[in-house]
């Protein structure tokens, strides 16, 4: 017996389950989230004069994610990588670098591996690009010097009164 369903004369064909379309090769998250993710990390690597054009294949010898993962945590990687690899080894090494790096930095990655950069698995790229947005984005202060309890009673603040609440944190 056929699985697959075929839509008689006259009828509407049936279109692929949200879940499925949502994984589609082609969704259109993916190259939103692409283009936005490639965004982020040319901001981040302009200061070294590098850039990436495409996610999949420019972090893929790990040269690319090693200088951003350097600018990112303003730390070396502490190991010595291939600056030009030729080969697939050496590409795979590179990027194990790196991931030993996000290890020692605590930044856990759940099922993104070495092959999975190399072989330009977008979905693992892409998730890969977000843990670094959640570390070194999200989660970080917006300001490097802050000092503790600059607001200490902002959770006290009537959100309907704005101008007070303006007028009380900068007595403060």
């Amino acid at each position: 017996m056929n699985s697959t369903y075929e839509a008689q004369p006259g009828e509407e064909p049936e279109e692929l389950p949200a879940t499925e379309k949502d994984l589609a090769e082609d969704a259109p998250w993916k190259k939103i989230q692409q283009n936005t993710f490639t965004r982020w990390c040319n901001e981040h690597l302009k200061c070294v004069h590098k850039r990436i054009g495409d996610l999949q294949r420019d972090l893929s010898d790990g040269l690319r994610l090693i200088a951003l993962l350097e600018v990112l945590s303003q730390k070396k990687m502490g190991r010595k990588y291939h600056p030009r690899p030729n080969f697939r080894q050496m590409k795979l090494e590179n990027v194990s670098v790196a991931l030993e790096f996000l290890e020692r930095e605590h930044i856990k990655l759940v099922s993104i591996g070495e092959c999975a950069i190399v072989d330009g698995n977008l979905k693992l790229i892409l998730g890969l690009v977000w843990t670094l947005i959640l570390h070194y984005s999200i989660s970080m202060p917006v300001w490097e010097e802050e000092e503790e309890g600059l607001c200490p009673d902002w959770e006290n603040w009537d959100p309907n009164q704005p101008v007070q609440n303006a007028r009380e944190a900068m007595q403060q």
